[in-house]
């Protein structure tokens, strides 16, 4: 009888401890759904940020110096792009992607040199194919220009997204998520995300 008393005690506290995790973590669901829009967010404020940059030079090119032709307007945007891309390096290592980047390499710089390489190639493409076909219609220059740029803006910018989510800055997504699976109860055992399942505790006899 007394080894049955131990072990239904010792069933309970499982059972007690199963439950404290379920709450423990339940309640971080949404802080943990909330918190993988943050990413998006912050890129998206990075991006507006370099849209003004971006725009802004190349209105400001294009009012003082009128583009004579298709070759100097992709000269005004590349270095539009150039600029915005300097800026996109400088607020998303230092914020948007903050946890994840590495200082200590050339890695990462490497490829977010190549992802710019790409960002301003796309961008330029699709600039110079949809002005190409507004200069066809009623509008006037400047507003076909700007509608351009707005398209190509919004495609380039969508791939760099990606490239810099999961390329640039995501060599290091694997360690978070691992961490991040982990959760440590009231009493001190860790359980993990999904089946309950508490980890071995060497210490624990029954």
């Amino acid at each position: 009888m007394h080894a049955v008393s131990i072990r239904l005690r010792h069933v309970a506290l499982e059972g007690s401890d199963r439950v404290r995790a379920r709450v423990l973590n339940g309640a971080g669901f949404w802080p943990r759904r909330l918190g993988k829009l943050a990413v998006p967010t912050k890129f998206c404020v990075v991006g507006a940020i370099n849209a003004l940059v971006d725009f802004g030079t190349l209105n400001l090119l294009s009012w003082s110096w009128p583009a004579a032709d298709a070759v100097q307007l992709a000269l005004y945007n590349t270095l539009a792009l150039v600029l915005a891309n300097a800026n996109s390096y400088l607020f998303n290592t230092l914020w948007t992607f903050k946890e994840q980047t590495r200082h200590e390499g050339p890695r990462q710089r490497a490829t977010f040199v190549a992802q710019a390489v790409l960002n301003v190639g796309v961008n330029n493409g699709l600039f110079w194919l949809t002005a190409g076909l507004l200069a066809d219609t009623a509008l006037s220059v400047a507003v076909a220009q700007n509608m351009a740029k707005a398209i190509s803006t919004v495609a380039a910018s969508t791939l760099s997204f990606l490239l810099m989510r999961y390329v640039v800055f995501g060599s290091r997504r694997g360690t978070q998520r691992s961490v991040e699976g982990a959760h440590v109860t009231s009493t001190g055992e860790e359980w993990i995300r999904g089946p309950w399942k508490p980890l071995p505790d060497v210490g624990r006899t029954g």
